[in-house]
């Protein structure tokens, strides 16, 4: 089925006053798109994302926390280190 071109007109309109929105959903479908082709070292790496990511919004307001690189047997990790606990976050 075509597209008017008053419906087009619409469209770009509203993608022209809603930039950043149309930039979020582009960039959210791009993410579910790779995620449906990714392979298990793919994946592994997104869960680690998603982490700090969830832990960064959570602690958005606290300026009490540093990022601490970790080294295991294969690939290194940041991990977040409060000064008020000593201690390293996971």
């Amino acid at each position: 089925m075509a597209i008017s071109e008053k419906k087009k007109a619409s469209n770009r309109r509203w993608d022209d006053a809603n930039r950043e929105r149309v930039k979020y959903l582009n960039k959210k479908s791009t993410a579910k798109s790779f995620i449906k082709i990714a392979e298990l070292n793919d994946i592994e790496i997104l869960k680690e994302c998603i982490k700090e990511r969830e832990y960064d919004l959570k602690n958005e307001n606290s300026t009490d926390t540093v990022w601490l690189l970790f080294s295991s047997s294969r690939a290194y990790s940041w991990y977040p280190w409060s000064y008020a606990t000593k201690d390293c976050i996971r």
